[in-house]
């Protein structure tokens, strides 16, 4: 691929062997497509959801199975669709109420709810729009929309605009071959992402065994050295830990300057402050606002060099030999406080924080168990690099492929 200025409607970015091609054509959304609304059959009719074999797509498909969609969570049957049928395989449906912003490419024949609005290409576009060009370049048109609603009232796509608004389209064997590239790119984002998520159940796995199940004192899996240390001992959080909480302290949003240092509270970092409070190795845990998690054990954060807390996130430090502060912020990871969260917001209080019981191992073995975790987390880490940076690529790429409004 080669640079070339931007003017008319010609890329920055063009592949060579469409270079002396010229400016793309641009035709509005009202010309290249059918336009209409999906719709929800009556869910008091049975016969219409029972035993239902035909797809009916809603937000949650886009959110549970990505933006190209051949099948849906939900189905309905034959009976519920109205008299124009269903709509074409390989239509885009467009969110242009309530959630904006979102879209998906739909590969069969379908139906959606009242919240989508179909794009199904007319009869003269056949062969001039390939879907899966415009499903990429429909990326833009998202952004387009969230900028472009109406005001007061529901929350919807200024739809006389949306209509108006024009389509760059080169001819198919260059969409194509555009479309492939962003496949790729895709394919490439889906295998990393692949590899992260089996990384991440290897480790939940690995954890359930490294660690005793509920109501033993020694785990199902143990590092050969320590096969005969006999049991784990219990302890109180508070015993095996400094807590520092008393250091902490709040500062001002708009009293904050965008410095260097983190800025942590209950949920992690919420800003950069231009002073620390803190320096060294830090296991942080949420004290109120969302400081649990689904499955009731507590929000965790590990920080290390010098950071800000203020006062809705716990700080603990070493305790000398007491524990090893990487292995309590993997045993502590797995506990349960739910039962520990009161008031609303929830809270969790430095006294409760303290009386949290935790099984502790010999020293040796809680550096050797945090270890091997640890290596799997920097693995696990530089695979969310790595899709960041895809992601990061593929978004800079879209704005060179496609080519700038006049």
């Amino acid at each position: 691929m080669t640079t070339q200025p931007i003017y008319n409607h010609i890329p920055a970015l063009r592949f060579p062997d469409f270079l002396n091609d010229g400016e793309w054509e641009d035709y509005s959304i009202e010309e290249v497509f059918d336009i209409r609304n999906g719709y929800t059959p009556s869910k008091s009719k049975t016969d219409y959801w029972e035993n239902g074999t035909i797809p009916w797509f809603r937000m949650e498909d886009i959110r549970a199975n990505g933006n190209i969609l051949s099948d849906s969570i939900q189905h309905i049957t034959q009976e519920a669709i109205k008299g124009f049928g269903l709509f074409p395989a390989y239509s885009i449906i467009v969110a242009t109420s309530a959630t904006i912003g979102e879209h998906a490419l739909i590969t069969v024949e379908s139906l959606a709810n009242q919240r989508f609005t179909y794009l199904s290409k007319k009869k003269p576009f056949e062969n001039k729009v390939d879907m899966l060009y415009f499903h990429y370049y429909m990326f833009v048109i998202d952004e387009w929309c969230k900028k472009n609603t109406n005001t007061g009232g529901f929350l919807s796509v200024n739809m006389s605009a949306f209509r108006q608004l024009r389509i760059p389209l080169p001819p198919l064997v260059e969409q194509r071959r555009i479309a492939q590239t962003l496949t790729a790119l895709d394919e490439l984002i889906a295998a990393t992402n692949g590899k992260l998520e089996q990384l991440k159940a290897y480790k939940k796995g690995l954890m359930q065994k490294l660690f005793p199940a509920k109501g033993k004192k020694q785990p199902e899996l143990r590092f050969k050295e320590f096969e005969k240390d006999g049991e784990w001992e219990e302890k109180k959080l508070g015993e095996i830990v400094n807590v520092l909480d008393s250091q902490r302290k709040p500062v001002a949003k708009n009293e904050r300057m965008r410095g260097k240092y983190p800025y942590y509270g209950a949920n992690g970092i919420q800003d950069y402050v231009s002073d620390y409070i803190f320096d060294g190795s830090f296991l942080l845990m949420g004290e109120d606002g969302s400081v649990i998690n689904k499955d009731g054990t507590p929000v965790l954060h590990w920080a290390e060099g010098r950071i800000w807390v203020n006062n809705h996130a716990h700080v603990m430090s070493e305790n000398c030999n007491a524990a090893y502060l990487k292995y309590v912020f993997y045993v502590l990871s797995k506990v349960d406080v739910q039962s520990l969260v009161k008031g609303i917001p929830p809270k969790i209080n430095q006294q409760n924080m303290r009386n949290i019981l935790l099984l502790i191992p010999s020293l040796p073995e809680q550096v050797k168990i945090a270890s091997c975790l640890s290596t799997l987390d920097e693995k696990i880490n530089s695979y969310k690099e790595k899709i960041a940076l895809l992601g990061q690529y593929k978004k800079g790429l879209m704005q060179q492929l496609f080519p700038t409004s006049k």
